[in-house]
């Protein structure tokens, strides 16, 4: 899952001057973190409208990020869109460049991306649903997580090590964040019962980052005959 938390509403305020606004979210990812799900645009225009904005209508596509699904639903709010000075989307970097490519309108994002996730937690707040995230990958374009018993260190460990652990950690605890468990520690322990531990004699050589050259364009699915 990507990771996004809205912009400080002071900041959107400060970037977006136009006064008739478009609102995007996205029925995934932004609505899971609770960035860009309806309750989440419904409550952001409640707020634009208060501070003198007018919001011209929404969408939440879903995804936000896949181009072809999102133009139909543009086209759906036409009347709306094309009566806008602007758009701003809550949903990650992405679902943000998807609205620039099928509109001339000028567009704005209204969530910071952190990054590729997994939800650990859920618990009832205040103010309703809190979910915790933790990031678990990197991207890195060549899984090697049989290494490493299903635990990636390029993402969780700070300072990605591929052949750890660094001596600085305590009570199995990171040197860099105390809060955090060193994730050296949990991939001794998960290969260890596993009885995998051989596995961590092995020298792992460094990542081949040519595999991340941007940008990337990739093709998935059988090809046609």
């Amino acid at each position: 899952m990507v990771i996004t938390v809205q912009k400080p509403f002071t900041e959107i305020l400060e970037m977006v001057k136009e006064k008739k606004i478009f609102l995007v979210g996205c029925a995934q990812c932004a609505t899971i973190c609770h960035t860009g799900g309806e309750e989440e645009i419904k409550a952001m225009k409640n707020k634009l409208e208060e501070n003198g904005k007018i919001i011209t209508d929404y969408i939440i596509p879903d995804p936000g990020c896949n181009l072809p699904k999102t133009r139909i639903e543009l086209r759906k709010k036409q009347k709306g869109l094309d009566e806008s000075e602007a758009v701003l989307v809550f949903s990650r970097g992405l679902g943000n460049q998807v609205i620039s490519e099928v509109t001339k309108k000028i567009v704005y994002p209204g969530c910071n991306t952190l990054c590729i996730g997994s939800e650990i937690k859920t618990s009832l707040g205040v103010k309703g649903l809190v979910s915790n995230f933790e990031e678990r990958c990197g991207l890195c374009g060549e899984c090697i997580l049989n290494n490493f018993g299903g635990i990636c260190p390029l993402a969780r460990c700070p300072k990605g090590l591929l052949n750890g652990p660094c001596g600085g950690a305590k009570d199995g605890k990171c040197e860099v964040d105390s809060e955090n468990d060193c994730v050296w520690q949990l991939i001794y322990e998960r290969l260890q019962e596993l009885g995998k531990l051989n596995i961590l004699k092995e020298f792992q050589t460094p990542k081949d980052w040519s595999k991340k050259i941007k940008p990337q364009k990739i093709t998935v699915g059988k090809e046609q005959e």
